[in-house]
């Protein structure tokens, strides 16, 4: 093993400094791969760069491209069903939470007075698309939690 200079960075900014390198041997369809490692002194999964996945062939880096002297327009002008409306489910949609899960309401995030108006337009726009709906109050699943709290509040202090 040899040394590394090498800080790695994980999703979410953590950073993983590694104990060294090494060229490991790799046996894959009855052939041999030699590939470098960074050996990190912690408990993680192992593994393969975007170089090392493409030599052992478990990942085509070939892109297909598809090239037209059409415009956008004349594409969807042949395809006119396919881009009208807003794409829907065909049934409700029901989410379901873990029994015993507990509502959190967080404040609202503030919002950069730079893009406010672009902001409020937008919202606008899926309002009217019916896409999203305007709501002047709480909904009432944090609702049931918290009319549940103040309640259980009142009985306990006798208020």
């Amino acid at each position: 093993m040899s040394e590394t200079t090498i800080v790695l960075e994980a999703f979410g900014g953590t950073q993983i400094r590694p104990v060294g390198k090494r060229c490991i041997k790799i046996y894959h369809n009855e052939e041999i791969f030699e590939t470098e490692f960074i050996i990190v002194n912690q408990k993680v999964r192992p593994i393969l760069g975007l170089s090392s996945l493409i030599e052992l062939e478990l990942l085509n880096n070939n892109v297909n491209t598809i090239k037209s002297n059409e415009d956008k327009n004349s594409i969807i002008n042949k395809n006119v069903e396919l881009f009208q409306g807003v794409g829907e489910f065909s049934e409700p949609l029901e989410l379901h939470t873990q029994p015993g899960t507990r509502p959190v309401v967080r404040p609202p995030r503030r919002i950069p007075h730079a893009i406010k108006e672009r902001l409020r337009e937008k919202l606008e726009s899926l309002v009217n698309l019916q896409i999203i709906s305007k709501v002047e109050h709480p909904s009432s699943f944090p609702q049931k939690y918290f009319k549940n709290t103040m309640k259980e509040l009142l009985e306990t202090f006798q208020v």
